[in-house]
């Protein structure tokens, strides 16, 4: 009982010590001002498509090295070499995805402007 009560102490006192540079920058400041135009706008989302698109596109390349992973130690196991295809799929997929993720929103862009 004693240790644990240490324990949430010291989670909590690190926890202080890490949110005490956050704490002090936080006085005297005022608030930001918000500048929502419609150049902005359209700038954000192009920043959420390519967060999108980066994270798709990391995530595709993972799944085919898992793919290329589960096919190497595979054994010659029908099972889990179907598996490696599947997931090579979704892989090239993903890509796909992360891809047409740059060319649909371009396309939008030009037919809106």
């Amino acid at each position: 009982m004693k240790k644990k009560i240490l324990r949430y102490l010291l989670i909590i006192s690190v926890i202080t010590i890490l949110m005490l540079p956050v704490i002090a920058s936080a006085q005297g400041n005022e608030p930001p001002q918000i500048d929502l135009t419609a150049d902005r706008l359209v700038e954000l989302f192009d920043q959420i498509k390519t967060w999108f698109a980066q994270i798709i596109f990391i995530l595709g390349i993972a799944c085919i090295l898992y793919a290329a992973f589960l096919y190497m130690t595979s054994g010659g196991d029908d099972s889990r070499i179907e598996k490696a295809k599947k997931t090579f799929i979704y892989g090239i997929v993903g890509i796909i995805v992360a891809m047409l993720a740059y060319g649909i929103w371009d396309a939008v862009e030009s037919l809106l402007t």
